[in-house]
């Protein structure tokens, strides 16, 4: 029962981390840049 939860609570950080690399991309590109390199 806790496997599938876990997932789940994965892929909604997972989606959460997107979205906020998305908006600092569109704002500040080169800080994006930095933090992945």
């Amino acid at each position: 029962m806790k496997s599938p939860i876990r997932k789940g609570d994965k892929l909604v950080m997972s989606a959460a981390s997107e979205v906020k690399v998305t908006g600092r991309l569109l704002t500040c590109p080169d800080e994006r840049r930095g933090k992945w390199t």
